[in-house]
């Protein structure tokens, strides 16, 4: 089984691209892909990766490409600290340290515009997904012939 992990603020425009693109890897129910959205990663997700053969982690960024996918490396001392949100790098380390073997974890990125408060995510984003979605769907080795699903936010709470 594999997992992809949308996490973000939805309420904060494209902060929330994390949390509806798992919603939309959902709604495409991807044979063996489990999907699942947090507001936040936090240090108890460490043990919950190490279940699946695959981790893609989905989240909005200030900045970069407009959508991104790169293996988790060995942490950044600089970002260990973090008091609101565990990097994905801490939460690979962290598995490995108490658990023996580090998760195989991956993060999607998509660069947002538009981080003020509201619903609708901007324009650009909606392209973006697409891409993501595609990035992802690589990454875990879905076919391509799954059914298609527009970009939208999903009702469920995370």
């Amino acid at each position: 089984m594999k997992l992809v992990l949308g996490y973000g603020n939805p309420t904060r425009r494209d902060d929330g691209a994390g949390p509806a693109l798992a919603a939309l890897v959902e709604a495409q129910a991807w044979p063996g892909v489990e999907a699942r959205q947090a507001q936040q990663l936090g240090p108890e997700l460490a043990a919950d990766f190490l279940e699946y053969e695959r981790v893609v982690l989905v989240d909005a960024s200030q900045g970069g490409p407009e959508a991104d996918l790169r293996p988790v490396g060995p942490p950044d001392a600089r970002r260990a600290g973090a008091s609101h949100s565990t990097a994905p790098e801490v939460l690979a380390a962290l598995a490995a340290s108490l658990h023996g073997r580090r998760p195989d974890l991956w993060v999607c990125t998509l660069r947002g515009e538009d981080f003020d408060f509201g619903p609708e995510m901007s324009p650009p984003m909606a392209a973006r997904m697409r891409a993501g979605l595609a990035l992802i769907r690589d990454c875990l080795g879905v076919p391509s012939c799954t059914k298609e699903a527009s970009p939208r936010r999903s009702s469920r709470p995370s």
